[in-house]
């Protein structure tokens, strides 16, 4: 399962676990684990990208760049740190 690797989360944890105890012997559990992880992997080499996606994405990266870069000059000056910072409305009418 990928839990070993730590890509499923919650499910992989107890899908892993379902199996080591299903199998009752952990090292035939980690053996099957092993084998369906690298079984993943191999599927994963299998994926390919056309070259119209590799181009639309590298478009979308560089946009995002540009306006990243925009939006920094926009900033004239640095925000203050958070504990400088005025309390939230909210926080104050609570008080």
């Amino acid at each position: 399962m990928p839990a070993i690797v730590g890509a499923s989360g919650n499910v992989g944890a107890v899908a892993a676990g379902l199996l080591l105890w299903r199998l009752g012997n952990v090292q035939a559990g980690f053996s099957m684990l092993g084998m369906v992880v690298l079984g993943a992997s191999l599927c994963a080499i299998a994926v390919r990208f056309s070259a119209a996606h590799k181009v639309r994405e590298q478009e979308l990266y560089e946009g995002a760049m540009r306006e990243r870069a925009a939006l920094a000059g926009q900033l004239h000056e640095p925000l203050a740190p958070a504990r400088a910072r005025a309390p939230c409305p909210e926080a104050l009418s609570r008080t």
